[in-house]
């Protein structure tokens, strides 16, 4: 189980777009991000299964709360000299969650939106 704050999370990319996303941007999606759209800010993920892919990798099927809305979702785990390396992917709209849209529809987010975690294991 893990449990995690929306404000933790940042924009590291836009792609597909006219042009790069700026800093500025970047602040603007986080912040329409915590403060309209995910406004309960605990995100939590259940395991249910957990599927081993050689030594250092997984595939665990669980389920993810966001809003108090539940979907099932697989991560995929890998880990590397005590860094443990997470990446998924939330369809927004499954969550009742309408994505990100600015500019009068120029600056948008898609629907589905990859996600990737790292954390450092504990000694």
């Amino acid at each position: 189980e893990a449990t995690a704050d929306m404000g933790s999370f940042s924009v590291v990319e836009g792609v597909g777009g006219v042009k790069p996303l700026s800093e500025g941007d970047k602040a603007d999606i986080k912040k329409n991000a915590t403060e309209k759209v995910v406004t309960e800010h605990d995100i939590t993920f259940k395991s249910t299964a957990v599927q081993p892919q050689g030594d250092n990798a997984a595939t665990v099927t669980g389920d993810l709360q966001i809003m108090g809305k539940t979907n099932p979702v697989q991560v995929k785990l890998s880990e590397s000299d005590g860094k443990v390396a997470a990446n998924f992917t939330v369809v927004q709209s499954k969550w009742g969650i309408k994505p990100f849209s600015a500019m009068m529809g120029a600056l948008k987010v898609r629907d589905e939106i990859p996600v990737e975690l790292e954390a450092t294991l504990p000694e």
